[in-house]
């Protein structure tokens, strides 16, 4: 039977998670549950979601080295550097929303007042042309004002769940200099149903 279903996965090319069950088998395996982890475990994620939302608000190529800075502090563990790297960034992304929002409204000002004498919008900048270097707040090159598009509500969204994690990450490495971090580990039916994947339940009588 396993074998059946393990060829069925291959066929229709999905990922088969086979799980093999025993008494001693918990829902917290399944399903996940809080444990002791590392601080890496909880920062890993985060750092693949930063990457993520970072290059979809600012400019991959203005911001190469402040990138490869918040990377070498995940991969040397200094954690309190990545955090004060993370917020920083955090800064730099209100302030980049809030200019694209005068920006739009600039831009929108700009096209009523032209009419129909002008029949086009300028066109916005989309690949955030912002520089997230640290301490810096202006979106100005050499005099010349740069366009910057709003954000897309999903990146918004993003970000503000990425600030709470921030902060529950901060008091976790707080909790590991002292103790040990606990973190919510999810279980594999968990991981299986946000990947698409099948579960196969073995030796489940």
């Amino acid at each position: 039977k396993t074998t059946a279903i393990q060829h069925l996965a291959g066929l229709s090319g999905r990922t088969l998670v086979v799980i093999n069950m025993s008494q001693q088998s918990d829902s917290s395996d399944l399903l996940g549950g809080y444990k002791p982890v590392g601080v890496l475990q909880l920062a890993a994620p985060m750092m693949a979601n930063f990457e993520r939302l970072f290059f979809r608000t600012f400019s991959r190529k203005r911001n190469a080295g402040f990138m490869e800075k918040i990377r070498s502090c995940f991969v040397s563990r200094r954690w309190h550097q990545l955090l004060k790297g993370f917020q920083n960034t955090l800064e730099m992304t209100r302030a980049h929303k809030l200019r694209g929002a005068e920006a739009s409204s600039a831009a929108e000002a700009s096209s009523a007042k032209a009419g129909s004498t002008s029949g086009g919008r300028g066109k916005v900048d989309s690949g955030g042309s912002v520089a997230a270097a640290p301490r810096s707040s202006t979106g100005n090159t050499g005099g010349r004002a740069r366009k910057v598009a709003a954000l897309p509500a999903e990146v918004v969204r993003g970000w503000r769940e990425f600030e709470s994690a921030v902060v529950q990450l901060q008091a976790q490495v707080q909790q590991a200099e002292r103790s040990f971090a606990f973190g919510f580990v999810e279980g594999s039916i968990v991981k299986a149903l946000r990947e698409g994947a099948w579960v196969l339940l073995d030796e489940i009588n």
